[in-house]
């Protein structure tokens, strides 16, 4: 029986997990409750929640024989340290990875920073929050500077992280990632992988939403 990855039928905090599963060629079932259709509850997760032998009932969460898992980033590095023949995805090195370790967090913040501005959004406070957002990507793409990957020339897990937080931003905005050229290279180069190419082309591939449809501002 093929692995089992189950979150929302949303993009959300699982698309890195998709992408790097896509991206190591990982054979797994893609299961998705559905949020995105009336009557929009979660009420079928929730009869289903306490009854899959979870230690801590959550999505997305991972399922491989007697692995089961929750808590996203603890999934994506999983599936990287069982899946990936190369090595690189998960660091070996101690400085490439307490540097992938921080980034993780530092890009997740970014993602849940839009995320929550989206859900509770008030244009009142828009000046003041993009400030807020831009400072965070500003920051991120200094680091990024001219390098391949976020670590350097090898694709590493926090890639996975930061390719969906900057689809997150331009959905909220279609120029958002104007000022930051690195960062439209970045896509280009991570959308152009073979293998993520080919999963994109996929007609089980999710374009939207990225969270909650029934967040105030869509994206």
């Amino acid at each position: 029986m093929s692995p089992a990855l189950c979150y929302w039928d949303v993009r959300g905090i699982a698309m890195p997990i998709r992408f790097l599963l896509a991206y190591l060629e990982v054979d797994y079932e893609d299961k998705r409750y559905i949020l995105t259709e009336p009557p929009h509850t979660r009420d079928v997760w929730l009869a289903d929640k306490y009854n899959l032998g979870l230690d801590f009932p959550n999505l997305p969460y991972w399922i491989n024989g007697d692995v089961k898992l929750t808590e996203s980033k603890a999934i994506l590095r999983h599936i990287a340290r069982v899946h990936d023949s190369t090595g690189t995805v998960l660091p070996k090195d101690p400085t490439k990875a307490y540097k992938a370790d921080m980034l993780e967090s530092i890009i997740s913040d970014a993602m849940m920073a839009v995320a929550m501005f989206a859900y509770e959004y008030d244009q009142s406070k828009q000046e003041e929050v993009l400030k807020n957002l831009h400072q965070k990507l500003t920051n991120i793409s200094k680091f990024l500077g001219s390098n391949k990957w976020i670590t350097g020339d090898e694709i590493t897990f926090p890639d996975f992280w930061l390719y969906e937080a900057l689809i997150w931003y331009t959905r909220f905005d279609n120029d958002f990632l104007d000022p930051y050229a690195n960062f439209l290279e970045y896509i280009k180069r991570f959308e152009s992988l073979p293998a993520i190419r080919k999963y994109m082309e996929e007609p089980n591939y999710i374009q939207g939403p990225c969270i909650n449809p029934l967040a105030k501002k869509k994206i």
